[in-house]
């Protein structure tokens, strides 16, 4: 069986590089990325604050396989385990 998370932000049918997903664990309290990320996926239904590339703090309240386009630079805070994951 293959990782759903195999093919986020590929063309339909195709496999993106594991390298293109950065797995995020919570509680992250002001983790800066690599290279800020265009987007997220939900893994897990919960409440995360971000800081976006804009410099702006967010919160939003997800659930889980909601995908948002946010460019995002740091993880503040996220109430449960594995809640995103990144998609540079």
């Amino acid at each position: 069986m293959s990782n759903p998370l195999d093919s986020i932000g590929a063309p339909h049918g195709a496999t993106a590089p594991a390298r293109d997903i950065v797995p995020v664990s919570a509680p992250a309290t002001d983790e800066a990325l690599a290279t800020p990320a265009r987007s997220f996926l939900v893994l897990t239904s919960g409440t995360v604050s971000v800081t976006t590339l804009e410099g702006n703090d967010r919160t939003f309240d997800v659930e889980a396989g909601l995908h948002i386009s946010c460019a995002i630079t740091h993880v503040l805070a996220a109430t449960t385990a594995d809640i995103l994951a990144y998609v540079k």
